[in-house]
């Protein structure tokens, strides 16, 4: 065999045996700093489902089954919503005073009134429009016999156009019904359990994750919320 042959063939050699190695400690390391990314930096973040635009919006809370039992319910929801909203910078949010302005000038005309129009007449040009499907507080006993009291709570969202009545988000065949979102909570009697705080902790935890749908947010930043005993 030639110099020249048997120094190609040390070379093929050398390379066979490096370039597994090289990959492996490539391989480990990208791990490595991926372990450390997530220690330092938590989970990735997840993305908005949707990003609205940054034109003014009505957040509007409403439960046609029962209109009469949870106007206050829909209000304190709202409330609690557009707090989120504002303390993220989703959008600019009409404040709730507009709303209850045209409610009270216009008592019979509001109940049939279009999301446009009512947006029309408060001066917004999107609506966020959650529909109440359930809220409920209920008696629970638990295991060691202690009482508790469970609050659940369902909801659907979706974004509105002003302009063309047309709904911006969600698409497909949730475009009518909106996204959907729940809530449960649980507060044990020795913690002080009444009606009035589970509804609080239920509406406060179902405005959260509404809210989070129009934002990016990391999951380890999260605080709990739902059950305790």
């Amino acid at each position: 065999m030639s110099k020249t042959a048997t120094i190609r063939r040390a070379a093929r050699m050398f390379f066979l045996i490096l370039v597994p190695s090289s990959f492996i400690l490539s391989s480990s390391g990208c791990t490595a700093a991926g372990v450390l990314a997530y220690k330092l930096h938590g989970p990735a973040k997840v993305p908005a489902q949707y990003v609205p635009q940054q034109t003014p919006m009505l957040v509007l809370v409403e439960n046609y089954e029962h209109q009469s039992s949870v106007n206050a319910h829909a209000d304190l929801l709202a409330q609690m919503l557009m707090k989120e909203l504002g303390e993220w910078k989703v959008a600019p949010i009409v404040p709730l005073e507009r709303l209850q302005e045209l409610r009270d000038a216009r008592p019979r005309e509001f109940p049939t009134m279009s999301m446009a129009t009512i947006g029309r007449e408060v001066g917004a040009e999107q609506i966020l429009y959650v529909q109440l499907h359930r809220t409920d507080v209920t008696p629970m006993m638990g295991a060691a016999g202690g009482d508790a009291l469970t609050g659940q709570a369902s909801a659907s969202v979706k974004v509105v156009d002003v302009a063309s009545g047309d709904t911006l988000w969600p698409g497909g065949i949730s475009n009518d019904t909106g996204y959907p979102v729940s809530a449960a909570t649980k507060l044990g009697a020795h913690n002080g359990a009444n009606v009035a705080d589970v509804r609080q902790r239920m509406y406060v935890q179902l405005s959260h994750d509404i809210a989070k749908l129009f934002y990016k947010w990391q999951p380890e930043y999260e605080e709990a919320e739902g059950f305790e005993n």
